[in-house]
Order: structure tokens, then sequence, then C-alpha cells
């Protein structure tokens, strides 16, 4: 059981509210959205109030029940036409402010973590760094959307490094939780997500700032580039969308082998694995934004990069995919998610990266040629 905690409870759910609220004017004040995110926000807490995820033993997890349905949603959202028309409809203002939520949530964890009820890595005391995104949130939006002092490109790699940074809390959130995926944090685990009101945290919360930071990234690239129908690469998928399902399938697959753990020393050359595909992702975006081509495999390509980290790889962005994936692997312990690289790395090789090639060779002639003859394809 979680200490009682009426400070702690109160802080949270007018959290939860406010997030709701500002989403609400995100959405230009749509009833039907509010009405739905209330509607799930009530089913959950009712849910978590019974207790049904305090059982942690069935497989699957009954904890997937908590997050599967907003991925599906998001991912929903991302790949249908009328999902896109909704995001497109957002009011990218609001979608920045949504981000101060991540002040008080992070109070909260805090005082979740005194009470033995998270470990100290989910806090700002440890790895989570999650709190610059509550602080800056005002600020970004105050310089950018009022006084227009802020480039786009700023505001992009601010969503950017925000996706990172709550991933990086959502990993270490469900690596600490009592599940069979569990790889630390033993003594004290991760045990407030199954109980109300926190289990809004995994189900409401985390979905929501996460959905605002990938909207508000498709907006900004919507509005800095040019798509045409003929002036693409014309990829088989969207490569973000498929490096995520390869990864949650990769540790669903943990459960085929719940008790198979890694030696600690994988679990930390995992973060390192993952800091590193952070940092070379990051470095690829902001020199495409920099030179002012397309980030998005849709957009227009204006110029062959071959400066900064395009120096040492022709595609940077899907060497970091595939260290961010890695990097889940080796903290998870999904050591049957190694085998999905080779379909994972044959799709992105021949569906995505010899089609932007081909795109490239037809457009830049002798240019991309010289620059193939320079570069390596991977590292």
């Amino acid at each position: 059981m979680l200490p009682n905690s009426s400070l702690l409870i109160s802080l949270f759910i007018v959290t939860v509210i406010f997030a709701i609220g500002i989403f609400y004017l995100a959405t230009r004040k749509s009833i039907i959205i509010s009405a739905l995110l209330l509607t799930w926000s009530i089913g959950q807490s009712i849910i978590a109030f019974s207790g049904f995820y305090t059982i942690t033993n069935p497989v699957p997890p009954r904890f997937v029940w908590m997050i599967l349905p907003s991925i599906v949603l998001i991912l929903s959202l991302f790949l249908t036409k009328s999902g896109k028309r909704f995001i497109d409809h957002l009011d990218l203002r609001w979608l920045t402010l949504i981000h101060t939520v991540r002040l008080p949530v992070e109070i909260v964890l805090y005082g979740l973590f005194a009470a033995k009820a998270i470990p100290q890595a989910m806090t700002f005391e440890g790895r989570n760094f999650d709190i610059v995104m509550g602080i800056s949130a005002p600020l970004v939006f105050y310089f950018y959307h009022i006084k227009n002092k802020l480039d786009s490109r700023i505001l992009l790699a601010w969503n950017i490094l925000g996706v990172l940074l709550v991933l990086n809390v959502a990993i270490t959130g469900v690596l600490s939780a009592p599940l069979a995926i569990q790889q630390f944090a033993f003594d004290q685990p991760n045990i407030a997500v199954l109980y109300f009101p926190f289990n809004l945290l995994p189900a409401l919360v985390v979905p929501m700032v996460l959905f605002s930071h990938f909207a508000s990234i498709r907006k900004i690239i919507q509005s800095t580039i040019e798509v045409k129908r003929n002036d693409n690469a014309n990829v088989v998928i969207f490569p973000p969308l498929l490096f995520f399902i390869t990864t949650f399938l990769a540790v669903i697959t943990k459960y085929l082998l719940p008790e198979f753990t890694l030696p600690i020393g994988f679990q930390q050359f995992g973060y390192l694995v993952l800091a590193v595909g952070s940092v070379v992702l990051f470095a690829a975006v902001w020199q495409l934004i920099k030179i002012k081509t397309t980030v998005h495999p849709d957009g227009v390509t204006t110029a062959i990069v071959s400066n900064g980290i395009f120096k040492y790889s022709r595609n940077p962005i899907y060497v970091s995919f595939t260290l961010l994936y890695l990097g889940v692997v080796l903290l998870t312990g999904a050591i049957l998610g190694l085998l999905l690289l080779i379909p994972l790395l044959t799709i992105t090789q021949k569906g995505i990266i010899e089609r932007e090639e081909k795109y490239l060779l037809q457009k830049f002639g002798e240019e991309y040629t010289h620059y193939q003859s320079m570069v390596r394809r991977w590292i």
C-alpha cells in the first residue's frame, strides 16, 4: 500500500485536471475530446482503485492495459487522414504551454520517493531531468509565441529534447516497476503507478505530453517544409514509427523469457547506448534544420548535408534510432529483441535508405555520387 499523503494526492489530481484543461484549449475547446479524456481518467481511476493493477504476476501484465490504449490511439492519429487533420487543427501555443505540468509532476515524484513509493532514479535527484521542460515551457511559450523572438528551429529542437527526456523517465519508471521486466530498484521499486491516482501518470499524463511533443514537431515541420507528391523518397514506412513498433515488440518478447536478466553491467551499458543515440539524433536533426532542408521523409530535400555528423555517416538518424533500440533492449533484458534487428535493419535498408538514395541520386546526380564515395552509408 502507498503511504496516505493527502497533499501529494491532491497536488497530482489538480495537475491532471490542469493538463486536461490545457489540452482542451489546445484542441480549440473541443468538448468531445475533453469528455473522452475525462472518461478515460475516471475509468482508469476506478480500475486502479479496485486494486486491479497491484496484481503483477499475470502474463501479459495488467500494466499493459494502462498504456497500450494510449499508444494505439496516438499511432492511429498519426497514421490516418482524419487523425492528421485533427493534429493539424491543434493550437501550437497550448501544445507548448501544456509542458508546464511537468514541474508539479516532478514535485509529486520527489514526494513519492520520500514516501518510498518510487526509486530515486525517477526524481530530479536521480537521472530524471524532465524538470527542465517544466521550467522552460513558459519561457519558450513567451519568447516564441508572444514575443516572436525564437526561431522555429529552436522550438523544434526543444520539442525533440522534450521527447528524449520524457522517454528517459518513462523507461526508468517501467524498468523499476515490480513487473517481469524490472531491471533495478528492487529495494525501492516503482509501486506508485499501480495505485490511484498515480496510475494516471503513465495512463494519461505521459501519453498526453508525448503526443503534444509529436504533434508540435509535425506542425513545425509542416509549416517550414514543402511537401510534393512526386518530389520525395516515397519510403515504405515512416521511420520513427517502424522503430517504435519494433521496440514495443522487443519489450513484449521479454515476457517469453521472464526469468532472464542481463548482468548489471549490461544495464548500465544500455543507458550509455541510449545517451549516445540521443546525442547522435539531436546532432543530426540540428544539422538538417541548420541548413533548412527537410527532416521529414515526405518533405522535399533541398540540399545534400555533408557537414557535422554527416561527415561520418550518410544516415546518422537511422544510426541513432538503432542505438536507441539497442539501449532499450539492453535495459529491459529483452534478449529476443536482438533477433528483431534482422527484419528491422532489412526494412530500414531496403524500404527506406535505398529509396532515399535513389531519390537523392536522381535529384542531385554527381554531387550525391561524390558524397556517397566519401562517407559510409551507416558508420
